[in-house]
């Protein structure tokens, strides 16, 4: 609390802020009597250490020099039954690093887009309730590295359009889950081209939308992909007439270099074959799930080198792959492949 802005311009920014923060705390139940400084706030944090609650990559996202610059700001629900909206004043914030704000009533007012400082951008409800209505148009041109939407009742309504600006801004990950009513088309995040750590997707049942498609455009992508829980279908593209010669889409979409270590999992109805390129990752991956998806013909990767996959990281039953079992990894506990065509000896690993 007894931190110190680093110039005076800062100190000016942090007043500014002060000004608008102390009425928005305080409306949310938090006692801020005789609090006269930012850093003295109840759910604002200037520093690391035994007041901070945010995510443990929150390092990850803000600047190294950050503490007498920038702070974080975790805007909770003190009393869960009291309406908690999201005020829009805390768009005209300076020096909020790191804004992540629980809401269980109102629309989405407009102006995140105008929030300039902001690395993470966090906004959740309570499952039941969050949100309501549908998103102001320049929602989606939100300027952050990280961007978190998830956990609205059925009362919000908002679309994810086509084309989206924020994935200029967005290098390090996108949630957006447990969005009931979220229409639209997730055609809009291969533009997400950035993003190095995650792009997860899930009980979204209103999201359409074909994700194969859309992760070719991710080309930095190297820790998380999932996506499942909605209305996904459609063809792999290239799958049809996918080699494991070095031109191959897939192979190529392996081998990019920031390519490493992938959690993958995509549940899309397919009715066609993986794409035979995809078994230059095969080694690559720590989680590989495509059950139930409808797919056909031989399973293309041979996991018998993967050695830092999870002890249960194979998921493919439920599909109708035909031919030989594939080769799995020592490490594998348990797999599950009931569901398939299977035909040919047991693998001896």
């Amino acid at each position: 609390t007894d931190i110190s802005a680093e110039s005076d311009e800062v100190e000016l920014d942090w007043s500014h802020d002060f000004q608008i923060l102390k009425p928005v705390i305080e409306g949310r139940g938090f006692d801020v009597s005789g609090v006269d400084h930012l850093c003295k706030l109840p759910c604002v944090y200037c520093a690391s250490g035994y007041r901070r609650r945010i995510p443990s990559y929150a390092s990850t996202l803000m600047d190294d020099d950050w503490v007498g610059r920038e702070y974080q700001l975790i805007l909770s629900i003190k009393d869960g039954d009291a309406p908690s909206e999201i005020d829009p004043v805390l768009f005209d914030l300076r020096r909020v690093g790191l804004l992540q704000v629980f809401v269980n009533s109102g629309a989405m007012p407009e102006g995140l887009e105008k929030l300039q400082s902001a690395k993470m951008i966090w906004i959740e409800g309570n499952s039941t309730h969050g949100l309501e209505g549908g998103l102001p148009s320049g929602f989606w041109s939100l300027k952050a590295r990280m961007f978190l939407l998830a956990s609205m009742g059925s009362q919000f309504t908002g679309e994810l359009p086509s084309v989206l600006p924020m994935c200029e801004y967005l290098d390090y990950r996108l949630y957006l889950y447990r969005l009931p009513a979220l229409s639209g088309n997730i055609e809009g995040i291969s533009a997400c081209r950035k993003i190095v750590d995650a792009i997860e997707v899930f009980l979204n049942p209103s999201l359409a939308g074909n994700v194969w498609l859309a992760a070719l455009g991710w080309d930095s992508l190297r820790g998380s992909i999932e996506f499942w829980g909605s209305g996904f279908k459609g063809l792999i593209p290239n799958a049809f007439t996918s080699t494991q010669v070095e031109h191959d889409p897939w192979v190529q979409w392996c081998r990019k270099p920031s390519r490493s270590e992938l959690s993958f999992r995509i549940s899309q109805q397919v009715n066609g074959p993986l794409p035979a390129g995809l078994n230059e990752c095969a080694h690559k991956f720590l989680r590989f799930n495509v059950a139930g998806c409808g797919f056909t013909g031989i399973f293309p990767l041979n996991f018998s080198r993967s050695f830092a996959m999870f002890a249960d990281g194979i998921q493919i039953y439920d599909n109708s792959f035909t031919g030989a079992i594939p080769e799995i990894p020592p490490q594998l506990e348990a797999i599950d492949l009931h569901g398939n065509r299977w035909s040919g000896n047991t693998p001896v690993s």
